[in-house]
């Protein structure tokens, strides 16, 4: 069996991807954090046998569980963020983490169990059904169900301990003292049992991601086994170039869709909870699926500079505001010239996600007037008829939007750095504020609200526009089926 047959085999599963995806999963979690993120293992994972799971059932059902555990850790992110901003460095808050991660590693326990059983059920199905005797047992002569078993077992104790440690910080110890005489705090053996945790997960973990990488070695190299899959891949190659075709469509409306969430300006003590440089991240990937030559090269330039604008900006911004806060009296002399920056940044910013945004809807102009209006006659196919016209209306309705949008991010930053003094009167007074204090605050606080509510605004539209071009594609019954 030559290399050709082993490249055309990879098109239906991947081994090299299978392993990548085992190594990014085999790490410790320590309570919400991931030494290495599981979502991106996951994500290799569903690389790995989404054409196998078009083809033999338990790889579909292994392919529907790791989808799930790919938004789950992706909700994970966020998820921590604001964990993290909840809890601090205060013990009395920590117990929340524990919620959290007990609710995780249940969550994924449920979807991540069944999964792992299912991916090497697949295997055991092609040795039974379909005579790769190599793929029943592991190189050390034993059943791949013991492998199954094991993988179960480190999922488990991956889990238990990414929240058992944290249980300590539920105890009910008196921070300011013990409740009685000679009682010892609890929480002094965290770093002891969140160590032993991590290297008791590090340890199985290395153990079980080297017998799964024996096994699919093992597997890769059989004749057999490559033999089964190049002719699968011969036989189904009008169905699979239809399938990548369906798939590249479907990632290039994600990604777009994506873009323009992530655009949105939700500020929170002046963070942009949805950093930009996402947005200019899925803008990118967006135009990597994208059809043509000339549009999807330029697109690729601007949202690479828009990307590098977008983390320019965030850098100053979070200068600025460690050294000056809306309070103090140096904020109303530093901003004319220190907030500057920030100001240029964010217009420099605004003009690339425009720029960014009108390229994607030439290209979505044209990817309607191919991909849409199916169920039309071919002589009507052209850019002249109903469906054509209502999509290509609402995309010039986007790009307008998104004119008003990046308008109104720069002016709202810098009206924003306006100030206006404030005296403190007898009513006011507290402890953080004597009488007769002067508070310099901005005076156009209350535009963040105006720009988010213009950026939800515009990812609503972006989203229901894409919706319906799914619709006329039929893109939506694909995924129905998948289902």
């Amino acid at each position: 069996m030559n290399n050709d047959s082993l490249s055309r085999g990879a098109k239906i599963l991947s081994f090299p991807l299978l392993f990548l995806g085992c190594l990014f999963i085999c790490t410790p979690n320590v309570n919400l954090f991931d030494l290495l993120p599981d979502a991106i293992g996951y994500g290799l994972l569903l690389l790995a046998i989404r054409r196998a799971g078009e083809i033999f059932q338990h790889f579909d059902v292994a392919y529907q569980g790791f989808r799930t555990l790919f938004w789950i850790n992706v909700a994970k992110i966020p998820a921590t963020v604001i964990m993290m901003y909840i809890t601090g460095i205060d013990l009395e808050e920590r117990g929340l983490i524990t919620v959290f991660a007990l609710g995780f590693a249940i969550v994924e326990w449920i979807f991540a169990i069944p999964a792992f059983r299912n991916l090497f059920e697949g295997f055991a199905y092609l040795g039974e059904r379909e005579g790769v005797l190599t793929a029943l047992r592991t190189p050390s002569e034993k059943s791949v169900d013991r492998l199954a078993v094991f993988s179960i077992v480190f999922l488990i104790i991956k889990g238990a301990t990414s929240f058992l440690p944290e249980c300590v910080f539920l105890s009910t110890f008196d921070y300011n003292g013990s409740l009685e005489p000679g009682a010892v705090n609890p929480v002094v053996f965290y770093p002891f049992l969140a160590i032993g945790g991590f290297l008791i997960t590090l340890v199985t973990g290395l153990i079980w991601l080297f017998s799964v990488n024996a096994y699919l070695s093992n597997l890769k190299r059989d004749p057999e086994m490559r033999a089964l899959l190049a002719s699968k891949a011969e036989l189904l190659a009008p169905e699979l170039r239809a399938a990548d075709e369906t798939r590249r469509q479907k990632f290039f409306l994600f990604f777009l869709t994506a873009g323009f969430i992530f655009a949105i300006d939700p500020l929170i003590g002046n963070r942009d909870l949805l950093p930009n440089a996402l947005a200019a991240l899925s803008f990118f990937f967006a135009f990597q699926f994208a059809e043509g030559d000339v549009f999807p090269k330029r697109g690729k330039i601007l949202s690479v500079l828009y990307l590098i604008v977008s983390l320019a900006e965030n850098i100053f911004t979070a200068l600025f505001f460690a050294s000056f806060k809306l309070t103090d009296v140096a904020f109303r002399d530093a901003a004319l010239y220190k907030y500057a920056p920030v100001v240029g940044l964010r217009l420099l910013e605004s003009v690339l996600l425009l720029l960014t945004v009108l390229t994607l809807a030439a290209i979505l102009k044209e990817f309607i007037v191919a991909n849409t209006g199916k169920s039309l006659r071919p002589e009507d196919l052209v850019l002249r008829n109903e469906v054509h016209e209502e999509l290509l209306t609402r995309t010039k309705k986007l790009s307008f939007l998104c004119v008003i949008y990046a308008l109104a991010r720069p002016v709202s930053a810098a009206l924003m750095a306006v100030t206006t003094r404030h005296i403190i009167t007898e009513e006011e007074a507290n402890e953080f504020y004597s009488e007769g204090a002067t508070v310099y605050s901005s005076a156009f606080a209350w535009l963040w609200i105006l720009l988010l509510v213009v950026g939800i605004a515009l990812a609503v539209y972006a989203i229901f526009l894409v919706g319906e071009i799914k619709s006329e594609m039929g893109l939506q019954n694909s995924d129905e089926n998948r289902e």
